[in-house]
């Protein structure tokens, strides 16, 4: 099972690689469209590798309930930012996103688990809006 993820997670990879290298890198020596794909395509290229050729040494193991839960949970959360993400907001879906995700995985600090779901995605917000002048959708924030 877990060679399987390693090899699905190696091709979704590579496709998003492959699919961020048709936007152009730079424009007038700025970064243009296809920067950030390009780069996080090849980081996911590359760890996802390291993953598959751990999977493949380590060899095949069963898979336990409690982790097909977790996998279960991790799609879920991301199929529900991908679809709030623009009638809630950049903002508001980050911090919903990252809390069940910390929470799932650190229950016994709730207060950390706040604190970074809410800190990390108006960090984020104000380094795309303000510093890289790219707009995230508002959804219900875009009412005040």
């Amino acid at each position: 099972m877990n060679i399987l993820f390693s090899i699905t997670l190696f091709l979704i990879s590579l496709v998003y690689l492959i699919l961020g290298l048709k936007f152009q890198f730079m424009m007038n020596g700025l970064p243009a469209e296809g920067f950030l794909p390009r780069i996080v395509g090849v980081l996911l290229l590359v760890f996802s590798g390291v993953n598959l050729y751990a999977s493949i040494k380590k060899g095949n193991e069963k898979t336990s309930w409690e982790t097909l839960k977790d996998i279960l949970i991790i799609f879920v959360a991301s199929i529900a930012f991908i679809f709030l993400f623009n009638h809630l907001g950049a903002v508001i879906s980050m911090i919903l996103f990252m809390f069940v995700i910390l929470y799932m995985f650190n229950r016994q600090k709730l207060t950390v688990n706040i604190i970074i779901s809410i800190v990390t995605p108006m960090v984020i917000y104000f380094m795309f809006n303000v510093w890289l002048n790219v707009n995230f959708p508002e959804g219900v924030l875009a009412i005040f």
